[in-house]
């Protein structure tokens, strides 16, 4: 049963990843994901996307293919080889999330460079507030996948164990 309601989740989850990713790619990209998006909270999210960065188009290939690899693995989530890619999918997201998140985090520490090395802290808190990048957005739900890693080793455990006895 866990297996039905674990591919329901990550099928879920990689879908709203390659939806997210597919805004953020197009929205550095210069389009305008206000006519892509059909959730009216896409406007309110509306400057996760509009960020014209290199970074950004990267971020939102990563989570985009992240999603995908998702997908894919969520319908043999009981086999090896489908939890391995729904396990590369929530890699490639925690990468891409923790790269961005310390991104800002480094450049809310200081900027030597301006003239300022240490900032105050009410100027670091307001460094480090959102909007968060859509991967960083992620990396909660994709912490789930650590539930299937270890039902999966003991799945394994149990049957080298039977392997043993007979």
């Amino acid at each position: 049963m866990r297996y039905k309601w674990g591919q329901i989740y990550f099928a879920i989850l990689g879908a709203a990843a390659v939806y997210l990713g597919g805004l953020q790619f197009a929205g550095a990209a210069g389009m305008d994901v206000k006519a892509l998006g059909f959730i009216k909270s896409i406007e309110e999210l509306n400057v996760l996307f509009r960020r014209l960065a290199y970074m950004n188009l990267w971020e939102g290939i990563v989570v985009f293919l992240a999603g995908w690899l998702i997908i894919w693995g969520a319908f043999q989530l009981r086999d090896t080889n489908g939890l391995a890619e729904v396990i590369i999918g929530s890699i490639m997201i925690f990468l891409a999330g923790i790269g961005d998140f310390l991104k800002m985090v480094f450049a809310a520490i200081g900027d030597p460079f301006a003239g300022k090395v240490l900032n105050t802290f009410p100027d670091f808190l307001r460094g480090i507030s959102p909007p968060y990048s859509v991967a960083t957005w992620l990396i909660p739900f994709t912490l789930v996948i650590v539930y299937f890693i270890v039902k999966q080793g003991e799945v394994q455990a149990e049957q080298r164990g039977r392997q043993h006895e007979g």
